[in-house]
């Protein structure tokens, strides 16, 4: 009968270590699978940022390749040295009144998801011009803007503040 015990002592002994060990186990898979979901948050918060690096780089791209425009840009002889870039106001005017120019346009920006581009003067007499505008209709769409100058060519150059805006889907 007492070897009966001592084998029962023993073998509770050894279920008590397994158990033990089972414990460690489920607990080591526990933390390793916490650390495993704050390091795929931290990794999804840095792709986050990178996309909106991208995006925002994106985004003024088009705004500085829309001012870069040969129908748009000054002419040289406009351009002085405190000055990198213009956009011409008589050209301006001629591009959003002519169709057969905006229609150039819409091939061009269509497939980049741009919805409009407008020109703004701000000063000192807000006008505005609107270079492209698609028929697309989407949601989620986003305004960025930059300002730009917008000079005249004439014997006393005259420059205004102006303002490019761009409405798109930038994801």
């Amino acid at each position: 009968m007492k070897s009966i015990i001592r084998k029962n002592k023993k073998n509770n002994k050894a279920q008590m270590k397994i158990q033990e060990m089972a414990f460690v186990l489920v607990a080591v898979f526990f933390l390793f699978g916490l650390m495993l979901i704050f390091f795929t948050r931290m990794q999804a918060d840095q792709y986050r940022q990178v996309s909106d690096i991208v995006r925002n780089a994106r985004i003024h791209g088009m705004l500085e390749y829309t001012a870069s425009l040969p129908e748009l840009r000054c002419s040289s002889s406009m351009i002085t040295y405190s000055e990198q870039s213009c956009i011409d106001y008589d050209k301006l005017k001629i591009i959003a009144n002519t169709q057969r120019i905006s229609d150039k346009y819409k091939n061009m920006f269509y497939a980049s998801n741009i919805q409009s581009i407008e020109i703004s003067i701000l000063m000192p007499e807000p006008e505005s011009f609107t270079i492209f505008n698609s028929t697309r209709q989407t949601n989620n769409t986003r305004t960025e803007s930059i300002n730009y100058p917008i000079c005249e060519d004439s014997i006393e150059r005259n420059c205004k503040l102006g303002m490019i805006k761009i409405t798109g889907v930038f994801d």
